[in-house]
């Protein structure tokens, strides 16, 4: 999976994002870019390249990322695409696959369950939440956001976003479902909101 990095006012904010069509979009978590609106984008295989941001929901805290035609290298030869499964199809109890970079660490994989489904997810700025989403047991980590969650024959049924926890012991984490993701991202890349 592609990891998008992106510099923030002198900061530096590392996530993941998957690549959703053959035109270069890549799909990750808004709050993971902030207001960037270039940012650097590495593959598994090492090749970076410089990704404009199309587009941003707050409300769904999805982005949409495309590859720049002029940048110095070529887009990449063989974009893999995930396919997104319907997420309603999800039950409790379901095996689920996360990969993400958790602290910069690439490419890592992680398994739990479906704790829960229509969970809503508290946004700390802005007084609302995101609905519909899914609860796991895999822990999400700084770097995680953005990266696919999978069923068990490797089909894309939500995108991982948050955390939440005490203490710094972990043991829930959220997705945004995958029937969203397949609903908003089209708008963002047809109307740029």
């Amino acid at each position: 999976m592609p990891t998008a990095s992106s510099s923030l006012n002198q900061s530096s904010s590392n996530g993941t994002g998957f690549v959703y069509d053959k035109q270069g979009h890549i799909v990750t978590n808004g709050h993971v870019l902030g207001d960037a609106k270039v940012v650097d984008v590495t593959f598994p295989d090492g090749n970076r390249y410089a990704a404009k941001v199309l587009a941003s929901d707050i409300y769904s805290d999805i982005a949409v990322l495309q590859i720049s035609q002029n940048s110095s290298r070529p887009q990449p030869p063989s974009l893999k695409l995930l396919v997104l499964e319907n997420s309603s199809n999800l039950e409790v109890g379901d095996t689920v696959i996360a990969i993400g970079n958790p602290f910069g660490l690439s490419d890592a994989m992680t398994t739990g369950i479906v704790s829960a489904i229509g969970r809503s997810i508290p946004v700390s700025v802005g007084g609302f939440s995101i609905p519909n989403a899914i609860q796991t047991d895999i822990p999400v980590e700084s770097g995680d956001s953005g990266g696919p969650l999978l069923n068990t024959r490797g089909k894309m049924v939500g995108m991982n976003t948050a955390i939440t926890g005490t203490n710094k012991i972990y043991g829930i984490g959220f997705a945004i479902p995958s029937n969203t993701v397949t609903k908003i991202v089209p708008i963002l890349i047809q109307n740029g909101y």
